[in-house]
C-alpha cells in the first residue's frame, strides 16, 4: 500500500453502508459538495441488497478518488471489521470514520485537520434531530429527521453561525472521528470480539485513552446526524429492530466479559475506566430453585466474573448449565467451558485472586446487583482477608487491579 504521506492537508473518509442506499447518497454527495473531491472515499458495501452495489459502480466511473469493498457473502460482517478492512485501503496516512447517516457540513475535514496532531483522536461535533437525550457534546436542533425533509439552506446557515476562527475543543471521542492509520494500528484497531457492531466504539476509544492518546472534540467541525439508520432504526424511526436487538444483547455482554464493567464515561463522552479484577463464584447447590431460574441466574451474572464453579451433587442444573453454555457459546469468543465450571475435580481449580462463595437460594436480586457492582466495591478495600455481603462470602487473597492493561493492544495473528 502507498500511502500519500506528502501532503497532510488530505484524508480518507471510511463510510460502510449496509442497506442504507438512500442515505450514502445522501452523505456522499454532501462530502462532496462541501469538502471537494481531492479527499478520497472508501466505501464498503456490507452485502446489501437494495442496489447500492449498483450505485457504487456508477459513482466510481464519475469519481476517480474512491475506492470500493463489497462483502458478496450472505453473511453480515458490521462496521466493527468494515472499518478496519477501509482503513487497511484508505491511500492517505489520514483516516475519517464516518457513517452513512451523516451530512457532512462545509469546512468538516479542514476544521479537524486543524487541530490534528500525533497520537489524538478528534470528533467533529454532531448536530441531531430531537430523537435522543440531550447531552453537552452535542446540538439538538431538529433540521429533518429524514434525508427527504432535511433543511440543508437552514442547517448550513446555522452551521456558518457556529464556525470560529478560534479552535474550540473539549475532551471525548464519538463518531465521526479522524486519526492517523500509524495510531489506529499502533493498537491493533478494533476488536472483532464486538463484531458486528454494539460497544466496539467504546472499546477503541478505552484503549486509545490507555494508551495515552487525547480524545478531543472539535467545535468548528459538524455534521448532522440522523442517527441510527444502519440498523437500530431500520424498521422504523424509533422502533429498535431485531437485529440491532441481537447485536446489542451480544456486544453488551462481550464488552463487559472483557472490561469486567459496562460502558462509562463523563458528560462529554470521555471515557471511565473501572479496574478489572479476577473474581470466581463458588455456587454449592445445598439448596435448590427452578432450573429455569437457575439458567437465568447464570445469564444474569456471568459476565461480570471471570469463572463460576457449580457444585451440584445431585445434578439438578445439569441441563440448564449446559443449555447456558450452547446458547452463549453462539454469542462469544470467549470459552464459556473454561468460564462456567460445573461438578470440576476439585484438583484442577486454580483460585483466582477474588472468590466468592453462595447457594442458589441466595444469589436473589439483590446479591446479583451486588456481584454486578463488586469492582467498585473492591476498589474501597486495601488488604487481602475474608468478608461477608448479605449471604455471600467473599475470599480476597490478593488485589491486583489492572487487569484491563491486557485489553490495550490487539494482536489479530491470534485472537481469542
Amino acid at each position: 500500500m502507498n500511502l500519500d504521506l506528502t501532503n497532510s492537508n488530505k484524508v480518507s473518509i471510511i463510510i460502510p453502508s449496509r442497506n442504507t442506499l438512500e442515505y450514502l447518497k445522501w452523505a456522499y454527495d454532501s462530502f462532496r459538495k462541501n469538502n471537494g473531491y481531492e479527499h478520497e472515499i472508501v466505501l464498503l458495501d456490507d452485502a446489501s441488497t437494495d442496489g447500492t452495489w449498483e450505485w457504487l459502480l456508477e459513482i466510481s466511473k464519475k469519481d476517480k478518488n474512491v475506492k470500493l469493498y463489497r462483502n458478496d457473502s450472505n453473511e453480515r460482517l458490521g462496521h466493527t471489521i468494515l472499518y478496519d478492512i477501509g482503513i487497511e485501503m484508505a491511500s492517505n496516512e489520514l483516516c475519517i470514520i464516518g457513517h452513512s447517516d451523516m451530512y457532512y457540513a462545509p469546512m468538516f475535514v479542514e476544521k479537524l485537520l486543524e487541530v490534528h496532531k500525533p497520537r489524538t483522536v478528534i470528533s467533529a461535533t454532531r448536530i441531531e434531530p430531537p430523537l435522543h437525550p440531550q447531552g453537552p457534546e452535542k446540538i439538538v436542533k431538529d433540521f429533518g429527521i429524514n434525508v427527504t425533509d432535511f433543511k440543508e439552506k437552514e442547517f448550513l446557515n446555522f452551521v456558518t453561525s457556529k464556525i470560529n476562527k478560534k479552535a474550540n475543543i473539549t475532551n471525548g471521542a464519538f463518531a465521526p472521528w479522524l486519526i492517523s492509520k500509524t495510531d489506529f494500528n499502533e493498537i491493533g484497531g478494533h476488536d472483532f470480539l464486538l463484531a458486528p457492531q454494539s460497544r466496539e466504539d467504546s472499546d477503541i476509544f478505552n484503549r486509545f485513552y490507555l494508551n495515552g492518546y487525547k480524545l478531543i472534540q472539535s467545535w468548528n467541525a459538524f455534521v448532522y446526524h440522523l442517527t441510527c439508520r444502519g440498523s437500530r432504526y431500520k424498521d422504523g424511526i424509533g422502533h429498535n429492530s431485531k437485529e440491532w436487538q441481537e447485536t446489542n444483547y451480544k456486544g453488551e455482554r462481550n464488552f463487559i466479559r472483557k472490561w469486567g464493567s459496562m460502558v462509562e464515561h463523563d458528560a462529554y463522552m470521555n471515557p471511565i475506566i473501572r479496574n478489572k479484577y479476577k473474581i470466581q463464584l463458588v455456587i454449592d447447590t445445598v439448596d435448590a430453585i427452578e432450573p429455569g431460574n437457575f439458567n437465568e441466574l447464570l445469564r444474569v451474572i456471568e459476565p461480570w466474573l471471570s469463572q463460576i464453579i457449580i457444585f451440584d451433587k445431585k445434578r439438578v442444573y445439569s441441563a440448564a448449565v449446559l443449555n447456558y453454555i450452547s446458547t452463549e457459546q453462539k454469542l462469544t469468543i470467549y470459552d464459556m467451558n473454561e468460564r462456567v465450571l460445573y461438578n470440576p475435580n476439585i484438583k484442577n481449580i486454580k483460585e483466582m485472586d477474588v472468590t466468592l462463595f453462595a447457594t442458589p437460594m441466595l444469589l436473589g436480586v439483590d446479591n446479583c446487583m451486588f456481584i454486578q457492582m463488586i469492582s467498585r466495591i473492591l476498589d474501597s478495600i486495601n488488604s487481602a482477608g475474608t468478608y461477608e455481603y448479605e449471604h455471600i462470602r467473599i475470599k480476597i487473597n490478593k488485589l491486583k487491579r489492572d487487569y484491563y492493561l491486557e485489553n490495550i493492544v490487539l494482536d489479530k495473528t491470534n485472537i481469542r
